[in-house]
């Protein structure tokens, strides 16, 4: 699938734990990503709030794969999805 069915953007909502440190530079280099719409750290067990929107639900399956994920500073993700969009990743 790599249109949303609706013709609507999709939303990713991604949870991101940093190594100690590397919050600064993490939020840096995901502002570099294309779908990232909105970023917020926060406080708790995760560092960083990423939203991630495009009507290409393959386009935001690239960016969290090949992309978020391989940021250096980024420990660890939790990805959530609305369930308007729940053939997004499978």
């Amino acid at each position: 699938m790599s249109e949303n069915q609706d013709g609507e953007q999709s939303k990713l909502f991604v949870l991101v734990t940093c190594f100690e440190g590397k919050t600064k530079e993490a939020v840096e280099e995901i502002r570099k990503i294309s779908t990232v719409t909105d970023i917020k750290e926060t406080d708790g067990q995760y560092d960083i709030l990423v939203t991630l929107e495009s009507d290409s639900n393959e386009e935001l399956k690239k960016a969290l794969v090949y992309k978020l994920r391989k940021i250096k500073a980024i420990r660890g993700t939790l990805t959530l999805r609305s369930s308007d969009d729940l053939g997004l990743l499978g």
